[in-house]
């Protein structure tokens, strides 16, 4: 941004993780962002001043957050931090400016994991993964569905998050089945028996996802997948 343009308008600065495991949701939520910025300039921006939606990447290190943070907190111009993506680099995010006690506001991270500590620089819109497990847990329940199995789409996810899918399954009477894809996914759906619950419980990226249910296309037995908010139906 030029230093009269600056001057004249508002910088806000997004972080987002372009490492592989990250880059198909911090894409989508950087396409997001950029079409609301557009709008909000194409209306006269915000109190007639242009907003310059500056976009830092990072490769989801601790390393790499940090160093995109100092830039941001270093520039008179930026005015708020704004839809931090994906969920690591959010939680390092938080973590840091916590850490710094930097005053400037971290609104709209892909902030996904309930189990980060929160304080009043950010604000996250989303809910987190243990609360969207939790809904799609209670919606099978009431459709009278007792055996569930869980796949984990990468040893990340099994550690992040299973210790929550068992306290919140067992919590509601279910029964469930854990596979561990490991990285192969597309194998992982391939070798489901028929003694595989009939609903699967999917926990990783669209990606992935696509992988499994290419595997699982190859078995002669139906099954429901339900996904959470880390994926993109439109790119499914």
């Amino acid at each position: 941004v030029k230093s009269g343009a600056a001057a004249a308008g508002i910088v806000v600065a997004q972080l987002v993780d372009s490492s592989p495991g990250q880059l198909n949701v911090s894409r989508d939520f950087l396409i997001g962002s950029r079409a609301a910025w557009q709008d909000i300039n194409a209306k006269g921006g915000i109190k007639g001043r242009p907003v310059f939606h500056r976009t830092l990447e990072v490769d989801g290190t601790a390393a790499s957050a940090a160093a995109a943070l100092q830039s941001v907190l270093d520039n008179p111009s930026c005015v708020v931090l704004s839809g931090t993506a994906g969920d690591p680099v959010a939680t390092l995010v938080a973590e840091q400016l916590r850490q710094l006690n930097a005053s400037i506001a971290h609104v709209a991270p892909w902030l996904q994991n309930s189990s980060v500590e929160v304080d009043e620089r950010t604000f996250p819109i989303f809910a987190a993964r243990q609360e969207q497990i939790g809904h799609a847990l209670k919606s099978l329940t009431v459709m009278g569905i007792q055996d569930l199995g869980v796949v984990y789409a990468s040893p990340q996810e099994a550690q992040l998050y299973q210790n929550d899918i068992v306290r919140i399954a067992q919590s509601m009477g279910l029964k469930l089945q854990t596979f561990r894809a490991n990285g192969d996914v597309d194998r992982l759906g391939q070798r489901l028996t028929p003694g595989t619950p009939a609903v699967l419980l999917f926990v990783g990226g669209t990606p992935e996802l696509v992988q499994f249910t290419q595997g699982l296309d190859r078995q002669q037995r139906q099954r429901y997948v339900v996904a959470l908010a880390d994926v993109n139906l439109q790119t499914m």
